[in-house]
């Protein structure tokens, strides 16, 4: 079972693919040397076995006895180094020459044609020498032949007969075999000359090949593991500090922030982490001072609703009035929860509503019917100016309808008696802009920044109700259509710019 932590996992997976390739190159190396010395065997014992059926084709035709034969096959077997067989037309063995031995005799005698023994007076030499496969047996043959007798062990090796006797042949000989026919005279196939354990040429090659192999694979796969723990540990790195600044942040430390280094994918995920706990962390912001603002906002009304039902309760004279500030009380906690509702759906995006393409000239036109009765009331002066031809755009209705409403009552209430209110809808290039322009009381410059923040209010607004939630309304719903809102405002009026994109 592999280990759950990348920093020992990926070692090991190093480990596996360095042993797969030791293997994978192993095979494939010592299987193309093994054909390689297995064919020249082959060619080896094809060529020794080509000249030995020459030569056994002369002795079956010359009918020498067995053992002549045999003898002469033994020699074959010496100085091949191999097993030779004479087979029968039927592949009946005739004669054999018996396994190679390890060891080995070459006799030498020396005698002068005169049968004088060799000196250095008389170079006129004649060579007598036998081949023997037992060191006993020759010596007792050849101490019959001659005066002088010299012996030499001779083994053989991988680059012919070694004349030391500490020499020893390899344990090990060849599988491979060869027949070939013994062709008469007449062309007539008469036997076969078998060879086989003839000399294993690469068998010590290819053992010591596979020895180094696989010493060198041991040693490959021993430096892929420290390699892959070094590399795992600078990989692991960048993941154990996000895990760490991950636990910060679930801790409650929301200024934690991972460390970016580099411009890889970790660097990547990095920025990424960080852009992401950024977000959380001005969204956590922004709910906890809503949570704060919200709750002094509901607490001056739910303040003076008690106290206006305890008044009610006390008093011993006609409680109407009190009865009506807390309705008054209850209304105004009405609209604001209301409002708050409304602005969280907009945010939070929990109400998916389909657009429509519809004429924002009629739309306004229609909004700002029941506004204009209001403003008339109020003694003010309302004027719409609308686009000869339609303006098209891609919009939710009703919330378009509830951000505009919201700035046209706020111009009624903040505009004093004789102001005037202007509506207006034009297209500018790609845009449909609406635009409420008033000659009320303004907006503050040091306020303008914050206007559009929950339940913030200017400081020349304390006097009028309101809860401060309206143009957080507006700008959600307008940055929820693709639009931008614009405001300006100074002592002698407010105008606000709503551009939306047309189709």
């Amino acid at each position: 079972m592999l280990p759950k932590s990348i920093r020992w996992r990926l070692p090991l997976t190093y480990a596996a693919i360095a042993l797969l390739t030791a293997l994978t190159l192993g095979v494939v190396l010592l299987t193309t040397l093994r054909g390689f010395y297995g064919a020249r065997e082959r060619e080896y014992l094809y060529g020794n076995a080509g000249s030995i059926s020459q030569a056994a084709a002369n002795m079956l035709s010359s009918h020498l006895s067995k053992a002549a034969v045999r003898a002469r096959l033994e020699s074959f077997a010496f100085l091949s180094q191999t097993r030779v067989q004479l087979l029968d037309s039927q592949r009946n063995v005739l004669v054999d020459s018996g396994e190679p031995k390890n060891t080995n005799a070459l006799a030498f005698s020396f005698v002068s044609p005169n049968g004088v023994q060799f000196g250095v007076d008389n170079p006129s030499l004649e060579y007598l020498w036998s081949l023997s496969r037992g060191v006993e047996d020759d010596a007792a043959m050849m101490s019959n032949l001659t005066d002088e007798l010299f012996f030499m062990s001779v083994v053989p090796t991988l680059y012919g007969f070694g004349l030391s006797p500490e020499v020893r042949s390899p344990d090990r000989v060849s599988d491979q075999f060869v027949e070939v026919p013994i062709v008469n005279e007449w062309q007539h196939v008469v036997g076969y000359v078998k060879l086989s354990e003839g000399p294993a040429y690469g068998a010590e090659i290819v053992d010591g090949v596979a020895r180094d192999l696989a010493l060198a694979s041991l040693f490959a796969i021993v430096l892929a593991a420290v390699a892959g723990f070094f590399i795992s540990r600078r990989m692991s790195a960048p993941l154990l500090a996000l895990s760490a600044v991950a636990e910060r942040m679930a801790a409650g430390d929301l200024a934690a922030r991972a460390p970016q280094s580099g411009g890889d994918e970790f660097g990547l995920l990095a920025r990424t982490f960080n852009d992401m706990a950024a977000k959380i962390e001005e969204t956590v912001l922004v709910l906890r001072r809503f949570v704060a603002d919200a709750a002094h906002e509901i607490h001056t009304p739910l303040t003076a609703l008690r106290t206006s039902l305890e008044l009610a309760a006390t008093s011993p004279s006609d409680n109407r009035a009190f009865i009506q500030r807390a309705h008054d009380q209850v209304r105004r906690l009405q609209g604001l929860t209301d409002s708050l509702l409304q602005l969280s759906r907009i945010e939070s995006n929990t109400v998916e509503v389909a657009r429509e393409s519809i004429n924002v000239a009629a739309l306004v036109q229609e909004t700002s019917e029941v506004y204009a009765s209001q403003a008339e009331q109020a003694g003010l002066s309302f004027q719409l100016e609308l686009p000869p031809t339609p303006v098209i755009v891609d919009i939710q209705p009703a919330a378009f309808r509830s951000a505009l409403s919201n700035l046209i009552g706020n111009a009624i209430k903040f505009t004093p008696e004789n102001g005037s209110i202007r509506l207006s809808v034009r297209q500018r290039g790609a845009y449909a802009e609406v635009e409420v322009q008033d000659t009320g009381i303004g907006i503050p410059p040091e306020d303008l920044p914050y206007i559009f923040n929950r339940f913030h209010r200017g400081r020349n607004a304390t006097a009028y109700a309101g809860s401060g939630i309206g143009l957080a309304i507006v700008k959600a719903v307008i940055e929820r259509q693709q639009g931008q809102v614009q405001v300006q405002s100074n002592s002698n009026g407010t105008q606000f710019l709503l551009r939306l994109p047309t189709i």
